[in-house]
C-alpha cells in the first residue's frame, strides 16, 4: 500500500504533494516519509538495540518525490536483508526500548516536555 502511495505522489503535480493539508505531518510527502523512516528506525535501528543513535533527515531535505522514492528503495531493501538473515530465535527475541514521547498538550510556554515511557516489544513473523 506505501508502494502504491508513493507511486501516486509521482503522478501528481509538486504543488499538491507538498500543500500543507493540516494533516498529522501536514504533507502527503512528509507522511509518506514518515511512514519510511519509521520502518528504517524500527527494523534498522531499534531491533539491533541502536534506536538512540538513529538521526532523520528533514522532511524539507528530500528537494522532490524521486529523492523521497530513492530513501523508500534503500529503506526496503534494509528491511528484506534483514529478513532473509534472520532466523526463528531471531523473531521471537524480546526487543526493549526506552523512549522519549513529546506531547503538546503538556508544553508549558511552547517547551516539549520529554515523557520517559519504555516499551517491551516481541517480534513475531510467521
Amino acid at each position: 500500500m506505501r508502494r502504491n502511495f508513493a507511486k501516486k505522489l509521482t503522478e501528481l503535480p509538486d504543488d499538491v504533494v507538498v500543500k500543507n493539508r493540516e494533516a498529522s505531518f501536514y504533507t502527503m510527502k512528509n507522511i509518506l516519509v514518515h511512514m519510511i523512516d519509521n520502518e528504517d528506525w524500527i527494523v534498522n535501528w531499534v531491533i539491533h538495540g541502536e534506536s538512540q543513535e538513529y538521526v532523520r533527515k528533514k522532511s524539507e531535505e528530500y528537494t522532490d518525490i524521486t529523492q523521497v522514492l530513492h530513501h523508500l528503495d534503500e529503506v526496503e531493501d534494509e528491511t528484506r536483508a534483514f529478513l532473509n538473515t534472520s532466523n526463528e530465535n531471531e523473531f521471537h527475541r524480546q526487543v526493549d526500548r526506552l523512549c522519549t514521547i513529546f506531547r503538546k498538550d503538556l508544553q508549558p510556554l511552547g517547551r516539549r516536555v520529554p515523557l520517559p515511557v519504555v516499551y517491551g516489544a516481541t517480534l513475531r513473523f510467521g
